[in-house]
């Protein structure tokens, strides 16, 4: 009998060729996956490997870490479905409280997982969390988390995220500093907590929801299509009345599919230290029942009404910093 798990990690993959394109995605799926596998707590981590009709060069890759029983569920498609449509088929199946859905180019750095528990001990209704910051998207998928800051007076604005450290991300997935609006950089907004500090919004590329969100989801591929199925699972937790946050330091960075220099000393160095231990399950038994925000009785579309003004006038204040 397999022993009671807090989480669960899904991870897609689609590597087409390796020519063009995906030329160094196989080495950096292999960099991602021994990032992973020396962050978690495999005591209370499962994961899911969902192969997209990948490359064969992608199943030896994925052999040794399946044979290890390190990947507990692997999936692989005949058909490359899409990220969406294959995530969506896993998220419904998760019996395990949390389910953390990640992109197969990232690197994980140690204490990432502990850190969005912990944001789940601070904001117990919280329903979708990123270990890094979106300081862009304040806005994307969070109706539900500004109406609840607003009325118990709980959001707060100012300077949160360094700036040296939105550049060492920006820097990473090789994009230029200007890549984010200056009035991003200079304000971000805050979920008011005595225990953390914490962001409003989120990313999606590595994102830890909580799997009750996902109970009445009612995913139709051909009717979301390829375009927008990443942002109808975005939008579940806010539909359901849960809160969308991310913390204010990067936990985890985005590589791409280019090798760059420093990725394999990165890993080796987080190899050579042990993950750090979960929260006891005596802290977060209360988490794992609490249920979505009054608020969230609320129809949606009265929601995304209120939250009209809103988005309105913090855009319009953030946007008179200097």
């Amino acid at each position: 009998m397999q022993p009671y798990k807090r989480h669960r990690v899904i991870m897609p993959i689609f590597i087409g060729d390796n020519h063009e394109y995906f030329r160094e995605s196989a080495e950096t799926l292999d960099l991602c996956l021994r990032s992973l596998f020396a962050t978690i707590d495999e005591r209370h981590v499962s994961v899911t490997v969902i192969n997209n009709d990948s490359i064969p060069g992608v199943d030896q890759i994925l052999e040794p870490y399946i044979v290890a029983k390190k990947i507990d569920r692997y999936v692989r498609n005949q058909t490359n479905r899409g990220k969406p449509d294959a995530v969506a088929a896993e998220i419904k199946a998760v019996y395990e409280p949390f389910v953390t859905l990640t992109d197969c180019d990232v690197l994980f750095r140690h204490g990432w997982m502990r850190r969005l528990e912990e944001v789940f001990l601070c904001h117990p209704s919280v329903g979708a969390v990123s270990p890094f910051p979106a300081p862009n998207h304040p806005f994307y998928k969070t109706a539900t988390t500004w109406l609840y800051g607003l009325l118990h007076g709980k959001v707060r604005s100012g300077k949160f995220v360094e700036d040296s450290a939105i550049d060492e991300f920006l820097s990473s997935i090789g994009k230029p500093v200007e890549h984010f609006p200056v009035e991003a950089k200079r304000m971000q907004f805050s979920l008011k907590s005595n225990r953390c500090t914490t962001l409003i919004g989120g990313g999606h590329f590595v994102v830890m929801l909580r799997t009750a969100a996902f109970r009445r989801f009612d995913y139709l591929p051909r009717l979301a299509g390829a375009s927008n199925g990443e942002q109808e699972i975005d939008a579940e937790p806010d539909r359901q009345g849960y809160q969308r946050l991310s913390t204010p330091e990067y936990h985890v960075y985005h590589l791409g599919n280019s090798v760059e220099p420093w990725f394999g000393a990165a890993v080796a160095e987080i190899e050579s230290t042990p993950p750090l231990e979960l929260h006891d399950d005596s802290e977060m038994s209360a988490i794992i029942t609490s249920g979505p925000l009054l608020i969230g009785r609320l129809p949606m579309f009265f929601r995304r009404l209120a939250f009209l003004p809103v988005h309105a006038l913090a855009k319009y204040y953030r946007g008179r910093v200097r």
